[in-house]
């Protein structure tokens, strides 16, 4: 059984002589592989030749290397910084359930007035408040450490932006009036910040930008 592995033209592999007389392309149409195949899978086939039979296993990788910077802690920084807001957003939830008197499973306190739900009910607000932060934070901390690789210090700059914004955000959302959430409109400077680092960093990586 001969095994082959990580087959490149420059690769010292099992069989190598035949692979450089006949070429990798012929080589695989022969075997019944795949001249070019994609990413990384496993494949096995036998043939005969010569009344012998062979088995050929192909374990092609599509690797890129990634160097973090030393700045890149600043990112990881930001992230545990996210850990203690998200701890603080449900500290603050917990509290009001207390005060509120909303006993657990219940996700939001329902009450009515003249028949129709109450909508000014302040418990709801801290509860909104939470899980609109939960609704964002994979996202933005997915952008943050992909622009990390390339601008660690900016990157941790918007990351953090958006966390004071969320705070702001929380406080004017939980005073149970909604609109006054719209203090925390600073998250957005480092939301667009993150996508737009994102981009960049995605075209260099793809050759169309040259930094």
């Amino acid at each position: 059984m001969h095994r082959v592995n990580n087959i490149r033209p420059e690769i010292s592999i099992t069989r190598q002589n035949h692979l450089e007389r006949c070429g990798w392309r012929s080589h695989a149409r022969r075997c019944g592989l795949s001249p070019t195949p994609p990413g990384r899978f496993r494949v096995a086939t036998t043939y005969l030749k010569s009344a012998r039979a062979f088995e050929i296993s192909v374990n092609m990788t599509t690797t890129f290397p990634i160097a973090l910077p030393a700045e890149y802690g600043y990112v990881i920084l930001a992230y545990v910084l996210s850990s203690f807001v998200n701890f603080w957003h449900g500290m603050r939830v917990g509290g009001a359930r207390k005060v509120h008197g909303v006993q657990y499973p219940a996700e939001y306190q329902i009450t009515l007035k003249d028949g129709k739900v109450d909508q000014s009910n302040v418990f709801n607000c801290f509860q909104r408040s939470h899980q609109n932060f939960l609704e964002n934070y994979f996202m933005v901390m997915g952008m943050m450490f992909i622009a990390g690789f390339k601008y660690p210090v900016y990157a941790a700059a918007a990351g953090t932006i958006w966390l004071v914004g969320r705070v702001m955000y929380a406080l004017g959302y939980q005073t149970g009036d909604p609109k006054k959430r719209m203090r925390g409109g600073i998250a957005y400077v480092g939301l667009l910040g993150l996508l737009v680092m994102n981009v960049i960093t995605a075209l260099s990586m793809l050759g169309y930008v040259k930094l």
